[in-house]
């Protein structure tokens, strides 16, 4: 099983392949207090790896993604179109969409014996639009 990441901004494009992916979790959620299914909050998790020895645009894309956590929130480009495709068996089982998506956290940690390291990224739906994140099923692996 693999995982494709594109991110679409203002004047930008992140895509981030199979190879760096390590594992993403999406959760939906209601406050754990509400006595009702009110604002619902969508996140969405992505782990990675730092390849900076193996491949130079993979290294780039990551860097676009810490230079885009700094975007401050009055900017509009602090909200972006999100893609993540879950592939396994040249098909796409899940498609998951979030189309004004904004950095929570984003972290990096690098480890000293190998000069490797690795990415976390959470993310969140705004939340006015919580109604547009889209899941899609079943498609084929476009080439």
């Amino acid at each position: 099983m693999g995982f494709k990441l594109t991110i679409t901004g203002k004047d930008t494009t992140i895509q981030l392949s199979e190879e760096v992916i390590k594992s993403v979790e999406v959760n939906t959620s209601t406050e754990s207090s509400a006595l009702a299914k009110t604002n619902i909050v969508a996140t969405m998790s992505v782990n990675g790896k730092l390849l900076s020895n193996n491949k130079a645009a993979d290294d780039l894309e990551t860097e676009k993604i810490f230079a885009w956590s700094l975007v401050p929130p009055e900017d509009k480009d602090a909200y972006r179109s999100v893609t993540v495709e879950i592939i396994a068996a040249s098909r796409v089982p899940r498609k998951i969409y979030f189309p004004n998506a904004f950095v929570v956290d984003y972290k990096e940690k690098y480890i000293h014996t190998d000069g490797s390291g690795e990415f976390f990224l959470l993310l969140r739906q705004k939340i006015d639009s919580i109604s547009a994140v889209k899941s899609e099923s079943g498609s084929q692996v476009e080439e």
